[in-house]
């Protein structure tokens, strides 16, 4: 007998449980309910928008205005300053930029200037989104995720559609689509999949019966029974046996309600980051998560043979951000959602010989909606684009301050959403700036 799409996705969350519960608590009421984390992967050049440099003949930057065609009178860049927010723009090549934070620039803080310690990729990614240096610890998405479950248990705490994300000891309560929305095969009993050239037949060849399901969710409970006979007792191994068993009552409920998810998904291609958000919207509407992480699927920010590149990145990204914030208002979410557009670092301030840019490792955040302290720019970069200490309370850049770290910005998000940082990244002073007091 060939396993169930059911019987796969129980075991596959019975594998991801692999830590400890979640502590006690839960997060402050008057929070913002929900967090949407949407990551441009790879380093995105922050000169192209929400940190603008001089364009000063032999400036130590070269800004996207080397990109201009002497040619093309209405491809030029300009510095815009939109809800007290400089920007820099261009109508031609990302007019997605400007138009985002004039419809919302009032309700976005642009935190500038997150040093992030590292210039690898992975690195930064898991310092960025964890606030730690290390993989096995939960992103800030999961712990927020799993924090507001403690006041509203929903079938999922956090969905993943970036494949980036990190749970840590919380996988059994986390969800991932897959790079080929392979969760759709799971979720969906009316799912295909395409045979050999010449087979005649589709996969499956054969679905279980109700009365094999049942056998296949007996064997599963007794094999945790089992383990926990041979291994309980201690901590640890019992909390991994929780979470396993915890994983399958998630399974059953996920497949009772997992069709707002699914339905749009298309099994062998990763949803594109304008469905990505229309389906965000929708999974908060309906109460499947409390939080998720989106990522384009398709050519990354690493621009390392040609930052003309960054300008394509920018207009798709801001596009769909647009479309996720407004989606939200739509909703009647936007009061009760924080958005994060994110990446692990920028580009270094000169062109290489490829006319690329390098890795640098400083980056910028930009927060929109709930308790967010809007039309304002917290820290700063010097003129090579290098992290200038702040006051993180206040966000002014002062020689007495502190590098706003990429711990600092990660315990500031926990606890704008309301999660004690302490439980989480103890001893870390969270930012405090860029929330509306």
């Amino acid at each position: 007998m060939d396993p169930s799409r059911r019987s796969l996705l129980l075991s596959s969350a019975a594998a991801a449980a692999l830590g400890l519960t979640a502590r006690a608590g839960g997060p402050s009421p008057g929070r913002p309910r929900h967090l949407v984390v949407v990551f441009a992967d790879g380093g995105w050049d922050v000169t192209f928008a929400m940190d603008p440099k001089p364009r000063d003949e032999g400036g130590l930057v070269d800004g996207p205005w080397v990109d201009e065609p002497p040619d093309h009178p209405t491809d030029r860049e300009y510095l815009e300053v939109i809800h007290g927010i400089p920007v820099q723009c261009n109508d031609h090549k990302r007019p997605a930029v400007g138009a985002f934070f004039r419809t919302w620039g009032a309700r976005c803080c642009v935190i500038n200037g997150i040093w992030t310690g590292s210039i690898v990729h992975q690195p930064s990614r898991i310092r960025i989104l964890t606030g730690t240096p290390q993989p096995s610890s939960p992103d800030f998405a999961t712990v927020v995720g799993v924090e507001r479950s403690r006041v509203e248990d929903l079938p999922l705490a956090t969905v993943d559609f970036s494949g980036l994300g990190y749970t840590g000891p919380f996988a059994a309560k986390s969800g991932r689509i897959g790079h080929a929305a392979q969760l759709k095969a799971l979720l969906d009993p009316t799912t295909t999949f395409p045979a050999p050239p010449g087979a005649g037949y589709t996969l499956p060849i054969s679905v279980p019966s109700p009365l094999e399901e049942a056998a296949l969710s007996a064997h599963l409970a007794d094999r945790v029974a089992a383990m926990r006979e041979r291994y309980g007792g201690s901590a640890p191994n019992d909390a991994r046996l929780d979470a396993m068993l915890e994983s399958y009552e998630r399974r059953d409920r996920l497949l009772a309600e997992g069709r707002v998810l699914t339905d749009p998904l298309t099994l062998g291609t990763r949803p594109d980051l304008a469905l990505q958000a229309d389906l965000a919207v929708e999974l908060l509407r309906a109460g499947l998560c409390h939080t998720l992480t989106l990522a384009e699927d398709g050519p990354v920010w690493d621009t390392h043979d040609a930052n003309h590149l960054q300008h394509e990145r920018y207009q798709l990204f801001f596009s769909a951000a647009n479309r996720l914030v407004d989606g939200l208002r739509r909703a009647d979410l936007l009061d009760e959602t924080l958005v994060v557009l994110m990446s692990e670092m920028t580009r270094t301030p000169r062109r290489n010989w490829k006319t690329g840019k390098d890795h640098w490792s400083h980056t910028s955040m930009i927060w929109v909606g709930g308790g967010v302290q809007g039309g304002t720019v917290v820290g700063g970069t010097n003129a090579s684009v290098e992290s200038e200490p702040i006051d993180l309370t206040t966000g002014e850049i002062s020689a007495a301050g502190v590098l706003n770290k990429y711990d600092n910005v990660a315990a500031g998000i926990l606890a704008h959403m309301g999660v004690d940082p302490e439980a989480y990244l103890p001893g870390v002073p969270p930012l405090t700036a860029a929330t509306r007091s």
